[in-house]
């Protein structure tokens, strides 16, 4: 994400000294028009990711735990007992997905707090998954529902040892 943005923020620089050029070689309106609509685009694309990133922090203090990698490293046993034809990348992002889930979840954060935390982490991994060759696997919702409570039980626990 950040290297996104650090991209996202030179392609700026360079666009702005591009329109600056073209207005100080005076190039016709219609040219001008057309670099700074360009600007614009990739300044919208910009406030995008960084709402993003805003977004995606904003609960780092109760996911980068120190049971995550347990937590996920569960998760991802479970799943591929469950389900053998998931890619790596598909694996990741569920399993991500559970764990996000369980981890809010138990520490009462609104269900609507936890689907735009999970929205946007998804959005990301589509646009990774859109170039990859993924089996775009399926998944029973008795066994999501049933893996996601089984989880959240085991991160409450966890919250309630760390209290003690």
């Amino acid at each position: 994400m950040k290297d996104k943005l650090k991209l996202l923020k030179e392609q700026i620089e360079e666009k702005r000294k591009e329109l600056d050029l073209a207005i100080d070689k005076g190039l016709d309106a219609k040219s001008i028009y057309q670099i700074n609509i360009e600007l614009d685009n990739i300044i919208t694309e910009y406030i995008k990711y960084e709402r993003q990133r805003e977004i995606l922090e904003k609960y780092d203090y109760i996911l980068n735990n120190p049971y995550k990698k347990q937590i996920i490293s569960g998760i991802m046993n479970d799943v591929r007992k469950e389900i053998k034809n998931i890619s790596d990348y598909e694996l990741e992002c569920y399993c991500n997905n559970v764990y996000v889930y369980a981890c809010l979840r138990a520490y009462k954060i609104s269900e609507d707090e936890i689907a735009k935390q999970i929205l946007c982490r998804n959005n990301i991994a589509a646009e990774k998954l859109e170039s990859s060759k993924c089996n775009h696997i399926r998944i029973s919702k008795k066994f999501n529902t049933n893996i996601s409570t089984k989880y959240y039980g085991i991160v409450k626990e966890k919250i309630a040892n760390q209290s003690e």
